[in-house]
């Protein structure tokens, strides 16, 4: 049967190929590269405290080897990030530049494979990419949004380039990247089944023989995961057991409506790249290929606006989740600069030069709005909560050296700040009796990660026998937060003057 895709050229031929094609790819990666590590180097802050709880989970993995099979840290990244996050949060940050960039040169190629006469714009996929806005915000993160698009591009090209058993393999370790994994790889898997049973050679049963084989593919990064959970944990069927969003309520992340992330996909997508975008999605309903990324890209969308929607799986309408899907956002743009390139060189000579042209300047234009666009997000602003902990952590070295290392519950950023392993001081051990925790035992209570996400109230630390030492205020965005260190056993501060 003959391949619908294509076989990979030898050179990049017509109007955005030639000889220089592979050096302007290269000159996208590489400008990639040195924005993310600069701005790596520079960002003071964090985006969220996600970011600082991925790293701690990697930081100490070898002392508590159990960090990675957590179901919430996603065992792909966290191992990969280990020896990273030893050296420190900007080695640790370094991943997500080094995995995007391989999501845009992965992207590049795709683009290649769906257009093997050398017409389409493999940079322009790479750089859709890598400078949509949120690839760029977290292209010095430690979320796992980057590995995973860098997984689901290897997927996806793995797919086009009619490997399936490969496609099989990589699309299994989605769900050990992100949730959404367990979503997007079995949507894989169905249209490689689908593939199979509609244009595979041999009789019906062989064909049906060969499905589910690549059904057993699939299962075995999951079925390994699992085993090592047993080994790491002792128990049986870890993963399935530590699905930790199957019991959240609706909406603890909040709620909206089905057209949330519909109306960010300027956002998403880059405002000035918007209009390609939507153009190659249009042409994905002539290009069989081109289809299957645009089908896996409105999955994606239909999946989190549905979660988002109902306020199930932990859903909480950020943008970033995006990045995990920039690939194929990248290849759709691809796409619509290719449709326009055509259409151009159809209505006047040089046409085409003129719409390559046009398609470099905006995406240079993206770029740069991106990248002035990450200026205005929390790393680059100091954080009036942890400005609140760094003052509760001087407050408790002034009484006791070795005060932080009593603590058994604050917000991520303290145990970062302190150097004190969160693991080791028994985090959430105490979570629904903070009464048997031991004398001289320290939370330092905030209304966001010990309040709402533990589920400590400050009447309950009182029951308890805690005392409060210290309490600071900031002004924050959203209005005052407040910290108070709370202490088993202490007693009440003295009164003021």
């Amino acid at each position: 049967m003959s391949d619908p895709f294509g076989k990979m050229p030898g050179r990049w031929g017509g109007g955005w190929g030639g000889p220089g094609a592979a050096a302007v790819l290269a000159v996208v990666l590489l400008f990639f590269v040195v924005v993310a590590v600069l701005l790596a180097r520079r960002a003071p802050e964090f985006y969220m405290d996600d970011d600082i709880t991925h790293y701690l989970y990697s930081r100490h993995a070898p002392a508590h080897p159990e960090n990675l099979v957590s179901v919430w840290a996603r065992p792909l990244p966290t191992t990969l990030r280990v020896p990273l996050a030893r050296l420190g949060v900007f080695p640790a940050r370094l991943l997500a530049a080094a995995t995007l960039a391989l999501a845009g040169l992965v992207a590049a190629r795709s683009a290649r494979r769906l257009f093997p006469d050398g017409t389409a714009p493999p940079a322009v996929a790479a750089a859709a990419t890598l400078f949509a806005p949120f690839s760029v915000l977290l292209s010095f993160s430690v979320l796992t949004e980057p590995v995973f698009a860098a997984v689901l591009a290897l997927a996806a090209d793995a797919y086009l380039a009619r490997r399936p058993r490969l496609a099989a393999l990589v699309a299994g370790l989605l769900p050990l990247t992100r949730p959404e994994g367990f979503f997007l790889g079995p949507a894989i898997g169905v249209a490689l089944a689908w593939r199979e049973l509609r244009g595979g050679d041999g009789p019906i049963g062989r064909r049906a023989a060969r499905i589910l084989g690549l059904a057993a593919i699939m299962f075995v990064p999951l079925v390994a995961w699992d085993l090592a959970g047993l080994a790491l944990t002792g128990e049986a069927l870890y993963v399935w057991k530590h699905i930790w969003w199957k019991d959240l309520p609706a909406g603890y992340y909040g709620q909206g409506d089905w057209l949330h992330y519909a109306r960010r996909l300027p956002a998403i997508v880059g405002p000035w790249l918007l209009p390609l975008f939507a153009v190659g999605a249009v042409a994905a309903l002539r290009r069989p290929g081109l289809r299957f990324v645009a089908l896996l890209f409105a999955f994606y969308l239909a999946l989190h606006s549905a979660m988002f929607a109902t306020g199930r799986f932990g859903a909480a309408g950020y943008e970033r989740y995006f990045v995990a899907v920039a690939p194929l956002a990248g290849v759709l743009v691809a796409a619509g600069a290719e449709a326009g390139a055509g259409g151009a060189a159809r209505l006047r000579s040089g046409g085409r030069r003129l719409a390559v042209a046009a398609v470099a300047a905006l995406a240079l234009v993206q770029a740069g709005a991106s990248i002035r666009f990450v200026h205005w997000f929390p790393p680059f602003h100091p954080s009036p909560e942890h400005q609140a902990v760094d003052e509760a952590i001087a407050f408790l070295r002034a009484r006791d050296p070795e005060a932080p290392r009593r603590v058994v519950q604050a917000a991520p950023y303290f145990w970062l700040a302190a150097d004190v392993d969160p693991f080791a001081a028994g985090l959430g051990q105490w979570r629904e009796a903070p009464g048997r925790a031991p004398p001289g035992a320290i939370i330092l209570w905030d209304p966001i990660s010990v309040g709402r996400q533990v589920g400590i109230e400050p009447g309950a630390l009182v029951r308890a026998g805690f005392q409060p030492l210290f309490r600071t205020t900031k002004k924050a965005w959203d209005g005052e937060y407040e910290l108070v260190v709370y202490e088993k056993g202490a007693a009440p501060p003295a009164p003021g003057p």
